[in-house]
């Protein structure tokens, strides 16, 4: 039998690398440095292209090669029939073999290379992993024909998480970099001081003019991918708008506007609505609609709330969010069946420490036949594995009982996420002491 220490662990297929993606809005670009840093977060660009059709359509090309681990190859051929398509002609790199290598090559890997590392500094911020591997350490990828000589240097550097290299070193730290970070505990962390690998090298943040970011990284690298909290894409919105011509500007600021006021209504409903039931000692659940307005407010018994028929009848393409007394959990197998076998368009449920939820991809055919055909034999086969290994760590006694119960509902649905989207996330909950 494997060793359940390594199966346990936190390396779940990168889910938080899919949202991540998911999440960007497309933003039409004239030059690659046209927003920078972490407004990469919020924006999917592709220099130069500058159509709303053709930026929707790289973005699903890149979008479908995180997402189902496609070859360069594969999205070569992609972007060759998306750029005939929409006629897009004078971009960088066109007209030469070589150049439309190379640019193929920017876009597929500084776009899968960022996603993965927003995934990963998710995953090594969760509070969890932080308890048990409270230090990060930078790791220069093996075999690179040519290798940058700051990075080389910082091999094996090892930091508290909250070091403020991180804010700025945090990898990829350039066209190509390959360079990764992973959790380390205290004890690794002591090794690294006898090494004299605990400190960044001096002068680490001095500035070089030429880039305006730290030696060693390149133009516009300087920020982790993913660590952005405060949502600045109205501003970003704004500011691109007033540079587009003006049917353009008219046009992309009218298909965003709305999203973004719709969406800022709906975010302040569900975090009202949750700092009032997350520590509720009962199950009570509320059905908001895409603005926010409140639709439905039931209180149940224990951890059961029993929906009347007008409930139900009011769930199509609206948002229900609930809680989850006692320990931390996320949804149900039955809560995930209800929102998809309904066709909400987002489900969310909260405890004392988290903030779960499940979002129905733009597209997708949520409903009965979704759910049967697509969806449950998925979770029944993740089921049986999660359940399979985390008893094998209970029994090795790695975890506890009230660990385990804790676990299992959000390894099971990182899993089938990393199968079939259900936009699946799991976000610490704010609180007023925090």
């Amino acid at each position: 039998m494997s060793d359940p220490r390594v199966e346990l662990g936190f390396n779940t297929p990168f889910a938080e690398q899919i949202v991540f993606f998911r999440q960007k809005l497309n933003l039409p670009t004239e030059r690659w440095d046209d927003i920078m840093r972490a407004a990469h977060d919020r924006a999917f660009i592709v220099a130069g292209a500058m159509k709303a059709d053709l930026l929707a359509d790289l973005n699903t090309a890149v979008g479908t090669a995180i997402t189902e681990g496609k070859s360069i190859g594969w999205f070569r051929d992609n972007f060759k029939a998306i750029v005939k398509k929409h006629g897009w002609t004078g971009w960088t790199g066109e007209g030469t073999p070589a150049g439309e290598a190379w640019r193929t090559r920017v876009i597929y890997q500084t776009n899968l290379s960022t996603s993965y590392a927003a995934g990963r500094y998710t995953q090594l911020t969760d509070p969890e992993l932080l308890k048990l591997r409270p230090y990060w350490r930078y790791k220069h990828a093996d075999g690179v024909a040519n290798p940058r000589l700051q990075h080389v240097a910082w091999n094996g550097l090892t930091l508290p998480h909250d070091h403020p290299f991180w804010q700025t070193h945090f990898p990829p730290n350039g066209w190509g970099c390959h360079c990764s970070v992973s959790a380390v505990s205290k004890r690794e962390f002591q090794k690294a001081e006898a090494g004299g690998l605990a400190e960044p090298p001096a002068g680490w943040d001095a500035i070089d003019e030429k880039t305006g970011a730290p030696q060693g990284i390149a133009k516009g690298f300087d920020y982790a991918p993913g660590a952005s909290v405060a949502d600045e894409l109205r501003i970003l919105v704004a500011a691109k708008a007033d540079q587009l011509p003006k049917p353009l500007s008219q046009a992309f600021s009218g298909a965003a506007d709305p999203v973004l006021d719709n969406r800022g209504m709906l975010e302040k409903a569900l975090e009202r609505i949750s700092a009032e039931i997350a520590e509720q000692p009962v199950e009570h659940l509320a059905v908001v609609d895409g603005q926010g307005v409140e639709l439905v407010r039931q209180v149940g018994t224990g951890s059961m709330v029993q929906l009347s028929n007008d409930a139900l009848a009011k769930l199509g393409d609206a948002v229900l969010i609930h809680n989850h007394p006692g320990i931390p959990q996320s949804f149900s197998i039955d809560d995930v069946h209800l929102a998809v076998w309904h066709r909400l368009q987002e489900s969310h449920v909260v405890d004392r420490l988290y903030h779960y939820a499940i979002a129905r991809p733009a597209g997708a055919a949520w409903g009965p036949e979704f759910w049967s055909a697509t969806l449950a034999p998925v979770i029944s086969r993740v089921e049986s594995d999660v359940v399979k290994r985390l008893d094998a760590a209970e029994s090795a006694g790695l975890i506890s009982a009230e660990t385990r119960a804790a676990l299992t509902d959000h390894m099971i649905w990182e899993e089938v996420n990393a199968e079939v989207n259900i936009g699946y996330h799991r976000t610490l909950r704010k609180t007023d002491g925090q």
